[in-house]
């Protein structure tokens, strides 16, 4: 166990580290990818808490918890959610949609790999409340809400 934390979070690392060239940043990221195609149910708990920590890497947050399990990914879907929505709000220009497409696109494909009815529900659900007139959310959150 202690080994794979110690692989997981140098590669988690490396796909942020501005110091390496791109290509070992794509092969960290891969290399996480097909971790977490096999072993999601011990990977996506123990890296939650980077994926979410500010500043968030949306690319590698949609593209990493797009491979895990789909009863892995519903356990956490929640904080994922809102953690796309926050970033998206404070990060995304509403009114330049050529900055948003790449962000939008690996949400969209994030929710695209959540293909069990249950899941389906869960973020129909989930964006539902973000929307509701009781919810404290700012305007941006909710228009970003919309465009999920």
């Amino acid at each position: 166990a202690k080994a794979l934390e110690d692989i997981v979070l140098y590669l988690y690392k490396q796909t942020n580290n501005s110091q390496v060239d791109d290509e070992i940043r794509e092969r960290a990221l891969d290399g996480l990818k097909q971790l977490m195609i096999v072993k999601s149910r011990a990977i996506l708990p123990y890296l939650m808490q980077y994926l979410i920590q500010p500043p968030v890497n949306v690319n590698i947050l949609c593209k990493l918890c797009s491979c895990a399990s789909n009863d892995v990914l519903g356990k956490n879907f929640n904080r994922i959610l809102i953690t796309l929505i926050q970033t998206l709000a404070q990060n995304i220009d509403l009114e330049n949609s050529n900055s948003s497409s790449e962000w939008l696109e690996d949400c969209e494909n994030l929710l695209i790999s959540i293909n069990d009815p249950e899941g389906v529900r869960a973020i129909i659900n989930d964006l539902l409340q973000l929307i509701s007139p009781n919810n404290s959310v700012n305007t941006d959150s909710i228009k970003i809400a919309a465009l999920t």
